[in-house]
């Protein structure tokens, strides 16, 4: 993550985590959270569509990488994120991990016609692979869809057409 966002970027992410994490229990409560998730939109539909994106256990509760998801995609704008995660959800074709493996991805990237080598994916790839797990999640994944948006600016949303 640091390669995305900055070693300066990290540090803050992590200071202010501790700093929001009052009983020190290394996770975020809804309680702890709701200065950051209102700093990011004061719409309570738009907070819980935060949270659903980054509290990847669902437990409702944020640990330092979810946080760190949570400030990063916080500078996107909320639209933008419902675009990516519809992007997201017509390429995870195995619904049940709610993932995307390689394949996946090299099959939006063919759809897109992008001339990308398999050296050239392979980086990207680990690039965006924050949690080096070998597949992306949806907030991995909004940050390879915004490398994307130039592709096709000023078109309609190829990622947004359904089949």
């Amino acid at each position: 993550m640091e390669r995305i966002v900055g070693e300066e970027t990290m540090e803050f992410f992590k200071a202010l985590f501790a700093t929001l994490d009052k009983d020190k229990s290394g996770q975020l409560e809804k309680k702890e959270l709701d200065l950051a998730l209102s700093a990011c939109t004061t719409s309570e539909e738009d907070q819980e569509f935060l949270m659903s994106l980054v509290d990847e256990n669902s437990d409702g509760k944020l640990n330092i990488n979810e946080f760190m998801f949570l400030m990063i995609i916080a500078e996107a704008n909320i639209e933008e994120c419902r675009k990516s995660v519809k992007a997201f959800n017509k390429y995870n074709t195995n619904k049940s991990d709610n993932l995307l493996d390689k394949k996946e991805v090299k099959a939006l990237l063919v759809d897109l016609r992008t001339d990308v080598s398999d050296s050239e994916f392979e980086e990207l790839f680990s690039i965006l692979d924050f949690d080096s797990s070998g597949k992306l999640n949806k907030v991995e994944f909004h940050m390879l869809y915004k490398a994307l948006k130039p592709i096709f600016e000023g078109k309609e949303d190829p990622l947004q057409t359904q089949y």
